[in-house]
């Protein structure tokens, strides 16, 4: 079938850990000697294998888990982050705790991005570094790295530079399949919102007003409702929903 569609040589060969002895040494071995030695593929991919809370994911155990399912409780970029957070060819253990751990680096990084003005125009691109990390055999855990390290930077960054590691991180993003909602939709949208607003605003003249009784009543409320609140000097506060 292979040398029918694709010829004696092909790109890509991929499976599972498991498949390469001897099924695919097998078949390497068959196909070189078939085609009077030519080359079979030119890449191998083996991926590692997922288990579910440290034990291997199976039916028979009833420990599988659809993306359908997944989606009913968590945004897809959540899903596809807690993936990238393995190297393909190293085992993964999915649990609660992969997809919360996920969600708070989301967070982080759309949080540093809601932070910045500006944003990523068509052909931007990311650093060389994250992009070396990707061509070093698709290494995501370290390209994501790199992205948490331009994020930290940002944050702490004059306006200017900011600007520049906000276009970098989003177009790393976009080649990930992350960071590609609005950062405030991310960070704050929700049912309440208008209340939760209107709290902040109440809260904003109660300072004004010096009655830090109310006020702090209020930061409290916000607080039981997983609303962290963050005040900065001659701008209106800055708020974000957190994980409960």
């Amino acid at each position: 079938m292979i040398e029918a569609h694709l010829g004696d040589t092909i790109d890509i060969h991929g499976g599972g850990h498991d498949l390469i002895f001897p099924h695919h040494e097998n078949e390497l071995a068959q196909s070189t000697c078939a085609h009077e030695g030519a080359e079979y593929a030119r890449v191998w991919m083996h991926n590692g294998f997922l288990t579910m809370n440290k034990e291997k994911m199976a039916k028979s155990v009833g420990n599988v888990v659809t993306v359908r399912d997944l989606l009913q409780n968590h945004r897809g970029e959540v899903i596809r982050l807690a993936l990238l957070s393995a190297h393909y060819r190293q085992p993964l253990d999915w649990s609660d705790e992969t997809l919360l751990q996920a969600r708070k680096r989301l967070d982080g990084l759309y949080d540093v991005l809601d932070s910045i003005e500006g944003d990523a125009q068509p052909g931007s691109t990311p650093s060389g570094e994250f992009l070396d990390a990707l061509f070093d055999d698709l290494n995501t855990p370290k390209a994501l790295a790199v992205l948490a390290e331009a994020a930290s930077a940002a944050a702490k960054s004059k306006a200017n530079q900011a600007a520049d590691l906000k276009i970098q991180i989003q177009a790393a993003g976009s080649i990930l399949g992350i960071l590609q909602h609005d950062p405030d939709d991310w960070l704050r949208s929700g049912t309440d919102r208008d209340e939760i607003e209107q709290l902040i605003d109440n809260r904003e003249a109660a300072r004004k007003n010096k009655d830090f009784a109310a006020a702090d009543k209020i930061r409290d409320e916000l607080a039981a409702r997983n609303v962290e609140v963050r005040d900065r000097p001659n701008a209106p506060p800055r708020w974000v929903r957190r994980i409960s």
